[in-house]
C-alpha cells in the first residue's frame, strides 16, 4: 500500500498530476471510511448503536457515501489510463516507427521549440538537412 501511495505522489505534468492527486484523495477517503467501519465493528458499537439504526437513515447513507468514493476512485484510475495513453499515442505521432527518428510533425513541433528558446536567450539557430538515398 506504501508503493501505491508513493506512486500516486510522483511529481509528474499538470494533466495527469490532476489525475494522480484525484485517485490519491478519492482512496485515502476510502481507506478512512473502511478504517472507521472496521474500528466499529471490532469495538462493538454496531451493537450499542442497534436501537439508534431505526431513527437514523445511517445505513443507507453510509453505502451511498461508499459507493461515490469507490466511483471516484474509480474515475481516477480512468483518467490516469487515459493521460497514459494520450501520452503514448503523442510520442508514437512524432516518431518513425522503423528508426525512432522524428517524422515531420515532430521535427515541426521540435523546430518551433527551438526557435522560440532562441528567441528567448537571444541566440541563434541553424538547420542542417540531409537527404540520404537508397537508406
Amino acid at each position: 500500500m506504501d508503493d501505491c501511495a508513493r506512486a500516486l505522489l510522483i511529481r509528474i505534468e499538470q494533466p495527469l498530476r490532476i489525475a494522480y492527486w484525484f485517485t490519491g484523495v478519492s482512496f485515502t477517503v476510502l481507506a478512512v471510511i473502511s478504517l472507521t467501519r472496521a474500528i466499529t465493528l471490532f469495538l462493538g458499537w454496531h451493537s450499542t448503536l442497534a436501537g439508534v439504526y431505526p431513527q437514523l437513515p445511517f445505513v443507507p447513507v453510509r453505502f451511498l457515501a461508499s459507493s461515490l468514493v469507490l466511483m471516484c476512485v474509480t474515475f481516477g484510475f480512468i483518467l490516469m489510463l487515459n493521460y497514459r495513453l494520450i501520452t503514448d499515442i503523442q510520442k508514437i505521432a512524432l516518431r518513425d516507427g522503423l528508426t525512432g527518428a522524428l517524422n515531420r510533425r515532430g521535427l515541426e513541433e521540435a523546430a518551433a521549440h527551438l526557435s522560440a528558446h532562441c528567441a528567448r536567450v537571444g541566440g541563434t539557430l541553424a538547420i542542417m538537412m540531409i537527404d540520404v538515398d537508397y537508406f
